[in-house]
């Protein structure tokens, strides 16, 4: 199994050869994608390019950082079909030769960062005070009964 990670894009669209990203079984975009985009066509730029370097049926399993804005936290009308949100959710798969399943929770975005605005009041960066960051991780684990 391939597996592409990116993270920390920024607004910015790697360049990645064809080939490698034809090999993928999936990619992960771990964080900071749109990089406090404050408009939503800006936003919605970023996917489009985003769906051109990685076209359907790629599965694009997507978990926003602190510096995305909050609504992509959520499955917006303008994602790719093929671009999963993954934020408060987990993915379990498994790979021939490995005995066990492998999980992967996401939860984006970070703790209050100083001197940052916070998702209140205008949403433009994703954070999350350290109690709710423990109890949806927690919850999310624990689903997995295998987890603990």
């Amino acid at each position: 199994m391939k597996i592409l990670l990116c993270s920390d894009l920024s607004n910015r669209i790697p360049k990645i050869p064809k080939e490698i990203i034809d090999s993928c079984d999936f990619v992960l975009l771990a964080g900071d994608i749109t990089m406090g985009a404050r408009s939503l066509k800006r936003t919605i730029s970023v996917f489009e390019k985003l769906r051109d370097l990685f076209p359907d049926p790629l599965p694009v399993y997507l978990l926003p950082g602190n510096h995305d804005i909050p609504l992509i936290a959520q499955t917006p009308e303008f994602f790719p079909k093929n671009f999963v949100q993954m934020h408060n959710k987990s993915l379990t798969f498994r790979i021939n030769g490995f005995e066990k399943e492998i999980l992967i929770i996401g939860f984006g975005g970070s703790t209050p960062i100083l001197g940052f605005p916070t998702n209140e009041p205008g949403p433009n960066y994703l954070t999350f005070e350290s109690d709710k960051i423990y109890n949806s991780l927690k919850a999310l684990a624990t689903e997995k009964e295998s987890f603990f």
